[in-house]
């Protein structure tokens, strides 16, 4: 992969990757473009199932509801708040070092209810 898990993340800099998240929140939606408060499009790739939290577009419920925008990319919230944090080590689209929030980490938790030791690794 070309990220490493944090296993044990600073307050500092898990407030401060938020904070740059929320910084840039007022941003449309990278797939179907909708403003943030506004309900993504039936087809967006983006948008969560409300029913089962998969990605809407794929999860197969027969009720997904609707999913509003609210300019964070999904489990954003969630991976602050569990402090899933994960430093990008090569290639595109970052450079090497930058923070970023591990969301693969979210969505394997997520599914499977448990926290799978391969993505913890030390810093």
């Amino acid at each position: 992969m070309p990220w490493e898990s944090i296993k044990n993340p600073t307050k500092k800099m898990l407030d401060d990757l938020y904070q740059e998240q929320v910084r840039s929140a007022n941003k449309p939606c990278p797939d179907c473009g909708v403003k943030p408060g506004k309900a993504h499009s039936m087809n967006c790739d983006v948008a969560r199932c409300q029913a089962c939290g998969g990605q809407r577009l794929s999860c197969g419920c027969k009720k997904p509801g609707e999913d509003v925008w609210d300019g964070l990319w999904p489990g954003t919230k969630e991976c602050y708040e569990k402090g899933y944090v994960a430093k990008w080590v090569s290639g595109w689209p970052f450079d090497s070092g930058r923070l970023i929030f591990d969301y693969d980490r979210w969505a394997v938790e997520r599914v499977t209810g448990s926290r799978p030791s391969e993505y913890v690794v030390s810093p």
